[in-house]
């Protein structure tokens, strides 16, 4: 008769067990020992042997040669708690048995002696759904059970039980089986059942099921037939309606670019292709995870080295952590939306187009010496995802490059006197003229009025310190192209402004204080 590998492959000892030695290593000395205890709450994610380890702990206890650590799985005792069904080994389900009545009928049985062990032995699954009156009446005899009986409780969320309980056991916390353990087990399966499955294939399934071994072997159980024995990872993903790893690397390839046309295409061709906008964005996240621990110096899977080493040059590590935030942010939210698919859509498009700034970033950026060409179109493009509507309240802030042929505030006036026509002149040329060579002088140029002009000086008047001291930092460059417009040379001069605002009143940080709703803990003078 079929059995289902999860059944067929379960561990029957404890050095069988997968990723918790340092539980069954204490179980095993425990039962030498003779240091058995009351109660036993084991705590883990699911799929990672509790009830395995608590029935093999029942057999160590109640074999023929027990107690013993080694437990010899041929008696009829062994036997019967393997199958599930020994008199002396009592599994209870939690879930549907969480009421007082149910606890109160259990602490009348617990009264009677073992059939054919030395122990009586109440395994209770997910023992977290019983309810307060439930526990309340549980609470003594988990303290003071009659000396054949024993509890183990098991559990995926030992945050949910009240203290009295868990003081009241020794507590063993079991972890995720790492993908490393998975993919060996998965293979050893495989090489007994006779199929054929590689090694990328075992990879994705180790961090498909994350770090849950019974969903591994369930799921090869359930490719075997599908893949007629011989399993490739394009055979999982079908099965799970994943997409196909190639599309992760083009979705990060158009967020690089910027390319919202592309990204958006390809999304809907994916999401018309039946995949889900969760798996979607899932792998998206993931794909991200794993170029930030490439980045990191984490191995990866040596096939996809070569592929994984381009998109990690061209990404940088804030970049990629602020993406994989926004990403996540956008699966959380999108559990509500009126439309998944949409919302996805829209949401990577502003991954591809849009820019972050925080008040931090925007001093680091602005205060920086650099007088390189093209200095906003970086600070833009380092960034990650904010919505079109923020995105569009810095550019009406800042004068990016594809902004430097607008048109400029008119000139103020300055103690009622209006300086001739030609300053005017003048001053637009030498915006455009700097606008050309160096957008982001440009910008700060810009704040700043021109007052008056003679033979020798030309007075400007600044708002604040700041976007004068960048200006200084250019004033040589500046000099020159104005001595190029006038035929002569001219030296700028500072004026304040009589109601010279701070940096935090600038447009640009005003925006982003709105923006991320913050609040500024620095201000420059």
């Amino acid at each position: 008769m079929y059995q289902v590998f999860p059944l067929k492959y379960r561990p029957k000892t404890f050095d069988e067990v997968i990723g918790q030695t340092h539980v069954t290593q204490t179980l095993k000395n425990e039962v030498k020992y003779a240091r058995i205890a009351n109660s036993y709450l084991f705590a883990g994610p699911r799929g990672v042997g509790k009830t395995t380890t608590a029935r093999i702990f029942a057999k160590a206890l109640n074999c023929v040669n027990g107690p013993t650590p080694e437990p010899c799985n041929s008696c009829q005792r062994c036997k019967e708690i393997q199958l599930v069904n020994s008199l002396d080994v009592l599994e209870i389900d939690g879930a549907s048995n969480r009421g007082i009545d149910e606890v109160r009928q259990l602490r009348e049985r617990v009264k009677y002696a073992p059939s054919h062990g030395k122990y009586k032995i109440y395994i209770i699954d997910e023992v977290h759904m019983l309810t307060e009156e439930a526990f309340n009446a549980l609470l003594k005899t988990i303290e003071e059970p009659p000396s054949h009986v024993l509890f183990i409780l098991a559990t995926t969320a030992p945050y949910k039980l009240p203290l009295t309980i868990l003081s009241r056991c020794q507590r063993f916390n079991f972890r995720k089986v790492s993908p490393t353990s998975i993919s060996e087990k998965i293979k050893d399966i495989a090489l007994l059942e006779s199929v054929e499955i590689d090694d990328s294939a075992c990879s994705f399934i180790a961090k498909f099921v994350d770090g849950s071994l019974r969903d591994a072997i369930s799921m090869l159980d359930q490719l075997i037939p599908y893949t007629n024995g011989k399993i490739k990872t394009t055979d999982i993903q079908t099965l799970l309606g994943l997409p196909p790893q190639t599309v992760f690397f083009e979705l990060t390839d158009y967020i690089i670019k910027r390319d919202s046309s592309s990204m958006l295409a390809l999304t809907q061709d994916i999401i018309n292709q039946g995949i889900a906008p969760k798996e979607l964005l899932s792998g998206l996240i993931n794909h991200l995870q794993t170029i930030f621990l490439f980045k990191t110096g984490i191995p990866i899977p040596a096939e996809s080295t070569e592929a994984y080493n381009k998109q990690v040059s061209l990404l940088k590590t804030p970049h990629i952590l602020r993406l994989i935030k926004f990403l996540f942010d956008t699966e959380k939210n999108m559990r509500n939306a009126l439309s998944e698919e949409t919302y996805l859509q829209q949401a990577l498009v502003r991954a591809s187009i849009c820019t972050q700034i925080s008040i931090d970033e925007i001093l680091t950026q602005l205060g920086s010496t650099s007088k390189s060409h093209g200095d906003t179109d970086k600070i833009l493009s380092d960034k990650s995802p904010m919505t079109p509507k923020e995105s569009e309240s810095l550019d009406q802030a800042v004068n990016t490059k594809d902004q430097s042929s607008t048109s400029h505030p008119p000139f103020a006036e300055s103690d009622g006197q209006k300086e001739p026509t030609n300053l005017q002149q003048i001053w637009k040329s030498l915006l455009q003229k700097v606008a050309n060579k160096s957008p982001s002088l440009e910008s700060f140029v810009a704040q700043t009025t021109p007052l008056k002009i003679s033979n020798e000086e030309l007075l400007i008047q600044y708002k604040n310190d700041f976007f004068k001291t960048k200006i200084e930092e250019n004033l040589s460059f500046l000099e020159n192209e104005l001595n190029e417009i006038v035929n002569k040379p001219i030296h700028i001069i500072f004026e304040p402004s009589k109601s010279k605002k701070s940096l935090l009143e600038e447009p640009i940080v005003k925006t982003t204080i709105e923006m991320f709703n913050a609040e500024p803990v620095t201000t420059h003078k």
